[in-house]
């Protein structure tokens, strides 16, 4: 569970939490006893990729040439996150990047960084589930 902003959620809130149907009931602010505006989203482990939020990345200009990622931030539901870096050239096709193979410990890929001009030009995601559709997803740079 994230809450937004951080607060004490042990001594400030009472969090309901229904078992039977496995969802928060609601949040009792203890202190002023108010009930507390929230949502909540079920993620699946299979998910993977959180849909509707940003990645984040991190990166720095070393020369005309090199991009340098310091950190790349994706909110994921999985145990592990695997992904590339390719960098596309001006004769390229970014369909031609839809195409997952594994990383070098053999697990599939499920990221892939598109670098073009020096800049992150997409961001890819690849889902776990037999289709495995290949999506355009929201980044920061």
């Amino acid at each position: 569970m994230e809450v937004r902003p951080p607060v004490d959620l042990k001594s400030d809130y009472y969090v309901c939490f229904n078992f039977r149907t496995k969802r928060i009931d609601y949040i009792l602010n203890s202190t002023i006893q108010k009930e507390v505006v929230f949502y909540d989203m079920v993620l699946n482990e299979m998910q993977g990729y959180v849909s509707g939020t940003q990645v984040d990345i991190w990166t720095q200009v070393i020369d005309h040439e090199t991009l340098n990622i310091i950190h790349f931030h994706v909110n994921d539901t999985s145990d592990e996150v695997t992904l590339d870096v390719v960098y596309m050239h001006q004769d390229e096709d970014i369909k031609e990047f839809y195409t997952f193979g594994e990383d070098m410990y053999g697990r599939p890929l499920k990221y892939k960084i598109i670098v073009k001009d020096c800049k992150i030009y997409k961001v890819l995601y690849k889902e776990s589930s037999e289709k495995g559709e290949v999506h355009e997803i929201p980044f920061n740079e």
